[in-house]
């Protein structure tokens, strides 16, 4: 794996093997300077550590990680009391997911097997995956962000070839389709309820922000049909996918960028449009789709327009400062346009990028969280997956077709 150098990059790669772990090896989650601030261990970002350490050359630290993540395991999920939240636990997965294809341990498999177990026993209403489980009852609402779980059968079927896991992902796949929201919209909104479906929509209708969020729900919820598209070309998800991306042009022709919340607020916001560029450069190289395609470079040139002088980007339209992993993922999404032939101009946006947030995120502790136009820190925490993330800008190198690298491109997924 190509590995490049930037302002600070070994002293970070020292870093991601040393520090910020608790007594038991485990990850904090938030640290100011040394401080740690937030103690809560980071088992539920497992994937945004753990495969990193190994792709960077380092599966000893990695497979530390993992053994002390599975320690807050119970009944084989990660856990609030008693509650699982899939929320807190798709990352985990995949990080195991991707964590066996580097080192070929197979107790990383036997506890996906674990995990994904509980999730249908706890977690599945009516081929739905709703936002948590326990023994005693389950959630009401189904958020489209749990479909990631789609992918994490899929995953999980690549890696031992047990069909039953792609049986779960198409009755997944098949409710997410059928759903009374992506129906009616084209989108897929935060109160899917399966056992009462008007409830829901009422629910979406009163809500602050509207019944639709694109980012993480939205997005994760096409990725995953994306991942059982590629296994299986079913037509009736080819066409979710084409009326999405339809859905998605109709609000970028009307606002002129992608609204976090459709619904009710249109204002900029990085982090929708950001990721709704790479999930269409991905629909457009793995569904061969060209309105995805024009879409993207229209939606990232829409977004350089606001690039600072000093090559960082506003978070929002009311926040003054960038943000540090979205910086990064900004970056992934140029470079996968520039490998679809979108222009060389593409991934010299994304080394513009990359090159400002390794220079001025810059502190004796590692990558702070946020940083003005004028190169002033307006958020020194030290949020610890960032830290791992931040090294997707050292792993993509100059002339790697991140399509074309099915391990990178697998590992350089936010979901």
């Amino acid at each position: 794996m190509f590995v490049r150098d930037l302002p600070g990059a070994q002293a970070q790669l020292e870093r991601l093997r040393t520090c910020w772990r608790q007594s038991d090896g485990m990850l904090a989650t938030v640290y100011r300077g040394s401080t740690c601030i937030d103690p809560t261990p980071l088992v539920a970002d497992l994937g945004d550590t753990a495969p990193f350490l190994a792709t960077l050359g380092f599966p000893d630290e990695a497979l530390q990680l993992a053994r002390a993540a599975s320690g807050h395991l119970t009944r084989g999920l990660f856990r609030r009391g008693e509650r699982a939240y899939l929320f807190d636990n798709h990352d985990l997965v995949l990080g195991w997911l991707e964590l066996h294809e580097q080192t070929g341990e197979d107790w990383l498999i036997e506890s996906s097997r674990q995990a994904l177990a509980a999730v249908q026993r706890e977690c599945e209403v009516r081929g739905r995956l709703v936002d948590w489980g326990d023994s005693r009852a389950r959630s009401w609402r189904a958020s489209a962000y749990n479909a990631g779980f789609v992918e994490v059968a899929v995953d999980l079927f690549h890696a031992t070839r047990d069909t039953s896991y792609l049986e779960c992902a198409r009755r997944w796949a098949r409710s997410l389709i059928h759903t009374r929201s992506f129906r009616k919209h084209g989108l897929w909104s935060r109160f899917d309820t399966p056992r009462f479906e008007l409830l829901g929509a009422a629910l979406g209708r009163l809500s602050r922000y509207g019944p639709v969020r694109m980012f993480k729900d939205n997005t994760n919820c096409v990725w995953g049909l994306l991942a059982l598209f590629l296994e299986d070309q079913d037509g009736e998800i080819g066409a979710a996918l084409e009326r999405f991306v339809a859905v998605v042009t109709r609000l970028f022709e009307r606002h002129g960028h992608i609204p976090e919340f459709p619904g009710r607020d249109q204002q900029f916001d990085l982090s929708a449009n950001i990721f709704v560029a790479e999930l269409l450069a991905d629909i457009a190289r793995f569904k061969a789709l060209d309105a995805a395609f024009d879409l993207a470079c229209r939606i990232v040139e829409s977004v350089e327009r606001r690039r600072w002088k000093n090559g960082l980007l506003p978070r929002d339209a009311r926040y003054c400062g960038d943000h540090l992993d979205m910086m990064v993922d900004f970056g992934v999404a140029l470079c996968k346009l520039d490998a679809l032939g979108a222009g060389r101009r593409f991934y010299q946006r994304a080394e513009q990028g990359w090159q400002a947030v390794w220079r001025l995120h810059q502190s004796p502790h590692g990558l702070v969280q946020s940083v003005d136009s004028e190169g002033r820190v307006l958020d020194d925490r030290i949020i610890v997956k960032y830290q791992f993330l931040a090294t997707k800008a050292l792993l993509v190198g100059e002339h790697t077709n991140v399509y074309d690298d099915t391990r990178l491109w697998r590992l350089l997924r936010d979901r």
